[in-house]
């Protein structure tokens, strides 16, 4: 059911490296700045905002946000402090193509 799966789900999003299994950019870094406990209302709206951020649009991400300059630099410089990628750690080597 669709419960089961949320359970699931969320169990596999508790797994090392924070962001594991999330099923967008947005939601891995929110799992990650929930782990560090950095996950407050201003984030929350920052990060469900992210096109405006890729716009770099910073005076409407302020109003959004409820912040002043200060706080919008510190936030920015924790969302470029993640990982937007943490499958990555696990890669290993170049991946080799078998020829028949």
């Amino acid at each position: 059911s669709q419960q089961t799966g949320e359970k699931v789900l969320a169990k596999l999003q508790a797994f090392d490296p924070p962001g594991l299994f999330a099923r967008s950019l947005a939601e891995c870094l929110a799992i990650q700045l929930k782990a560090k406990d950095r996950f407050d209302p201003a984030m929350a709206a920052l990060i469900a905002n992210l096109e405006l951020l890729a716009k770099r649009d910073f005076a409407q991400l302020k109003r959004i946000c409820g912040v002043d300059d200060a706080d919008i630099l510190d936030m920015l410089g924790e969302i470029r402090a993640l990982d937007p990628k943490p499958g990555t750690a696990f890669a290993t080597g170049s991946v080799e193509t078998i020829v028949p």
